[in-house]
């Protein structure tokens, strides 16, 4: 019998005006379990903030991954975003 699972996660970031910060996301998951992972991530940045956002996917081949990072960015703030797939049956990352 195939164990089949679902897991929704969220993660928030906000930073304060002329902050500076790494963040660094990553997923993985059991080689022997179907599995379907719904991941939202929300980022506001404040007025010359700075964020580098890591994303480092590992799942199993037997996974299924959605993710959505929606940013908002105050005036002269950087977002810098690098991901990095590494496994999953049916991965689709969305960035906006």
């Amino acid at each position: 019998m195939r164990r089949r699972r679902c897991r929704s996660r969220a993660c928030w970031s906000s930073s304060a005006r002329r902050a500076c910060a790494t963040v660094v996301e990553s997923y993985a998951g059991p080689d022997d379990v179907h599995y379907f992972t719904n991941a939202v991530t929300e980022v506001v940045l404040g007025n010359g903030a700075s964020l580098d956002h890591y994303t480092v996917q590992g799942e199993s081949t037997a996974a299924y991954l959605t993710a959505a990072t929606h940013v908002i960015a105050g005036t002269d703030a950087n977002y810098r975003s690098n991901a990095a797939a590494l496994g999953g049956a049916f991965i689709r990352d969305e960035r906006s």
